[in-house]
């Protein structure tokens, strides 16, 4: 399996669509060992995020997580977005290849795979205004 995209390429993306939407409509998760704020999301909640964040909705290591334990985490901190995979704490090569490279466990043998995908600095751009180069 090839790794998908570096680091650099996720933080350097756009995240505006409906982020907004997400944490205000979505059920909290509180992860004790992590300051921020996460939301239990599920497959249907990545398009919301970006274009981006699409291609994880077919993904078979994100697919299987999803339906084993029926979410995935979105959270805000330190001034970007993480989005978080259920998983127990054993190695899954898949997961650090997709840039899941992060484990915080949570309980015994379990946590989650933490991917950082995008800055705060990005979330409040307009999207109209990125695609044509001009205000909406």
């Amino acid at each position: 399996m090839e790794k998908i995209d570096s680091e650099d390429e996720r933080l350097n993306k756009s995240c505006s669509f409906d982020v907004e939407f997400i944490f205000r409509e979505r059920p909290e998760y509180d992860f004790e060992d992590l300051d921020g704020d996460f939301r239990k999301i599920g497959l249907n909640d990545l398009c919301l995020i970006d274009d981006y964040m699409y291609k994880y909705t077919n993904n078979p290591t994100v697919r299987v997580a999803c339906r084993k334990y029926n979410h995935l985490l979105l959270g805000r901190e330190d001034g970007g977005l993480l989005f978080c995979l259920p998983d127990t704490n054993r190695e899954l090569k898949e997961a650090e290849l997709l840039g899941f490279g992060e484990f915080k466990e949570t309980g015994k043998n379990f946590g989650y795979r933490i991917m950082r995908i995008a800055k705060e600095t990005k979330l409040n751009e307009n999207p109209k205004e990125k695609l044509d180069g001009r205000r909406a």
